[in-house]
């Protein structure tokens, strides 16, 4: 994890919250009842039962998330040259061009080329041309007319060459693409001058082999290089190199062989980047580089060659680049098939390029060889315990139970070798509990967490099932759960980090027990901790974990009774990271609760306005905003409504959009309502969003609706989800009363 650090400007502000504490008062006190509700009300067995979801949620192409694992799953399976990868490889192809389409009707530049990015990235080297020729030339012709309108050189040279791969007469693409390099070389010449030729092409072509090493575009920049490489020792015997120059190409005209083994690499043309490197000398001439790929080109090749000239790739930058070294290593694989040390040392530049599902394919290949590597395998180990709680938080439990029997197998067996291996059972079984405690298993959950303790207790373990026992307004347990985790040794500045997070929680359980006077201390303890991180000349916090401070330094504020501290630091929050959606739901959901509908609303136009929140988290917090705004009888945002009104996605918060818009009915929703967190949400927003009966009907109505919309508040808390936010305002309103006006049915 990233190390957390806070600018001086952020500081500055935490320090003029910070001085305000002396001005306290132990009256008005603002109290969240967190955990403290009655369902008296709520029958045993609802009258709609909830209905049996035992299977998997399905991987759905048009959810982010889904998709990106679904591409790292075809990654995986390219490694095996699994026939499933093929097939897999049609499906996402078909959604990517899908997504540039609907981008580019929608005028939006940056989502089409991520998606074209995306698409690219899934070709590799020799492999031949894609099968979604028909359907992609269309597509990605609308995508290059866009970016080439837009003055988008890189852009548009990137589509260019996919285009010339994909084409039946590809002869055109590649004179458009001499022609930007032509006008590129003009312009740089116009601002550089002399031996400024080749700078934005080069720099172009670099940006283009990032997506995907197109041979041609490979094989034009290798002889960019060693022109470039040429004319720069000219230049410097004739005595005309000028800072210009040198400042068209940037610092790379200082490692050339370096570059041209990284494009060698990228491309699997080891022998052409020998042949480059055989006709430079002098500047930019690495010996280390060029003695290394030398190797390669040989007949008697070893795969320690391979190896190598990968760890010419994983240095620091500049001098990085996890592709090559894993095109590198990937190339020895294919020439040495059984080679588990290469696996194991693909797994691991796997796992540090973010490639989490191939770096586990490979460490388990190269398993015969990582026990002599502790550190391979503890990498192994976290990558299944990240993958446990990744898949059961997703609504995948089956599967991420298959993936906890892959930890204890691992683990039995590194076990022998290091008896105090990390990551251990302990973990494994708290990334499971938490895992089920988000799915609303709670007797699960509290079962797996319990497995944990036995193996040793963790900060992870204890949190958790503190934080079910708050939820239930089990006090006692919780606080005892807390001082035990707070009891953790926090050495390290992160665990530090999460101390400090759970000392507000710890706050609620001793005022749920009646004792305030040690709440309130509690709080201004965590204040004076957070202050204190702040200020640290070790410990420095940056966003989003600043972002992620301040939201907990303001709901400190809040229950210390400083409600307008609170809203200062909700604004630092926003101000720190302005795209973090996370923290944009927090703040609202909180300010929700708390009946502030205009902060919450001021928050809420920030996030709508922010390009990088995504929009199914807009649309819920559209949800959440125009619930508020007829609860309390006011008109619904305009903001609201249109952007609910606009949604046209594929997926179940879209669904939701178009219910509150009232574009589809209720019985369509509930068909819609395929697993149990669906069923939840569909349960909650039924219940605030539903048309109120007139003001004039009678009372037998009125009284009806109200049961109906508590019944429903009813099968949220009895889904015992209780980590999300529509659970939590269940319980507020089942707790503190949902009286709407009957005039705000207007909005519907």
């Amino acid at each position: 994890m990233p190390a957390c650090l806070i600018d001086a400007k952020i500081l500055a502000r935490l320090s003029l919250l910070w001085s305000s504490l002396a001005r306290l008062s132990l009256t008005g006190a603002a109290w969240l009842a967190f955990g403290n509700v009655s369902t008296a009300g709520c029958a045993a067995k609802p009258a709609v039962p909830t209905p049996s979801f035992n299977d998997d949620t399905p991987y759905l192409l048009a959810d982010d998330d889904d998709l990106s694992t679904e591409h790292q799953r075809y990654l995986s399976l390219s490694i095996e040259n699994s026939k499933r990868g093929t097939l897999l490889s049609e499906r996402l192809a078909a959604e990517y061009l899908t997504r540039i389409e609907m981008a580019l009707t929608r005028d939006d530049r940056l989502a089409a080329y991520k998606n074209f990015t995306k698409l690219l990235s899934m070709r590799r080297p020799g492999v031949a041309a894609p099968s979604w020729r028909a359907a992609g030339l269309p597509v990605l012709n609308r995508l290059r007319r866009t970016l080439a309108l837009a003055g988008k050189d890189a852009e548009t040279v990137a589509v260019l060459y996919a285009l010339a791969l994909i084409a039946p007469k590809p002869a055109p693409y590649i004179a458009e693409i001499k022609e930007i390099f032509h006008y590129a070389d003009q312009l740089a010449d116009a601002e550089f001058g002399l031996g400024s030729v080749g700078s934005r092409p080069i720099e172009i072509l670099e940006q283009v082999i990032k997506i995907t090493p197109f041979p041609t575009a490979c094989s034009t920049l290798i002889g960019l290089y060693v022109k470039r490489q040429q004319m720069m020792v000219k230049l410097i015997g004739e005595g005309q190199l000028t800072v210009k120059a040198i400042g068209a190409h940037g610092e790379g005209v200082l490692d050339t062989s370096w570059h041209i083994a990284r494009v060698a690499a990228l491309a699997n043309d080891f022998e052409a980047g020998r042949k480059a490197l055989s006709t430079i000398s002098r500047l930019g001439v690495d010996e280390a580089v060029k003695a290394a790929l030398a190797n390669l080109a040989r007949v008697n090749v070893h795969p320690n060659d391979f190896i190598v000239l990968a760890e010419q790739f994983i240095n620091e930058p500049p001098r990085q680049d996890r592709a090559a070294a894993l095109a590198t290593l990937d190339a020895g694989r294919q020439r040495f098939p059984n080679n588990r040390e290469l696996d194991r040392r693909r797994g691991m530049v796997a796992s540090q390029a973010g490639l989490l599902l191939p770096a586990i394919t490979l460490l388990e290949r190269g398993q015969p060889v990582q026990f002599n590597d502790r550190a391979a395998a503890a990498e192994l180990a976290e990558l299944y315990e990240f993958r446990i709680s990744r898949l059961t938080a997703r609504g995948r439990p089956n599967a991420a139970k298959k993936m906890l029997g892959r930890f204890k197998n691992l683990y039995a067996r590194a076990l022998a070798v290091w008896p105090d291996f990390r990551p251990d059972l302990a973990n494994a079984y708290a990334a499971w509990g938490r895992g089920l405690l988000s799915l609303g298993r709670l007797d699960e959950a509290s079962a797996a967490l319990n497995i944990s303790l036995t193996v040793r207790p963790t900060f992870e373990a204890l949190e958790a099932l503190g934080t079910r026992a708050l939820s239930q307004g089990q006090f006692d347990i919780a606080s005892h759960y807390f001082d035990a985790a707070l009891s953790q040794p926090a050495t390290d500045p992160n665990v530090r980090f999460n101390h400090n997070k759970l000392m507000r929680l710890a706050g609620q359980a001793l005022q749920g027990t009646g004792d305030q006077n040690a709440a309130l201390a509690t709080y201004r303890r965590a204040l004076a901790r957070w202050a204190q991180m702040g200020q640290s000349d070790t410990y420095e916090l940056q966003a989003p974990f600043a972002a992620e401070a301040w939201v907990e330094i303001g709901k400190l504020w809040w229950q210390l009774g400083q409600t307008d501290s609170a809203i200062a630091a909700f604004s630092a929050a926003q101000d720190t990271t302005p795209d973090d959606g996370s923290i944009y739901a927090i703040i609202v959901s909180f300010l929700i609760i708390h009946r502030h509908y205009d902060q919450a609303l001021e928050a809420y136009h920030r996030a709508l306005g922010a390009v990088r929140v995504s929009q199914k988290l807009k649309i819920y917090l559209s949800l959440w905003m125009l619930a508020e705004a007829r609860r309390t009888d006011r008109p619904p945002d305009p903001f609201v409504s249109d952007f609910l009104h606009s949604r046209r996605g594929r997926l179940w918060p879209d669904d939701l959009a178009r219910y509150a818009s009232g574009r589809i009915s209720l019985r369509t929703l509930e068909l819609r309502a395929n697993s149990p967190a669906k069923w939840t949400e569909l349960n909650y927003y039924v219940a605030v969003l539903e048309p109120l009966v007139g003001p004039t009907s009678t009372p037998s109505k009125q009284h009806k609706q109200r049961e109906q919309r508590k019944q429903r508040f009813c099968r949220v808390i009895k889904s015992h989800r209780i980590l999300v936010f529509e659970y939590q305002l269940a319980q507020h309103w089942l707790a503190h009363g949902y009286i709407p006006s009957p005039s705000s049915s207007r909005g519907r």
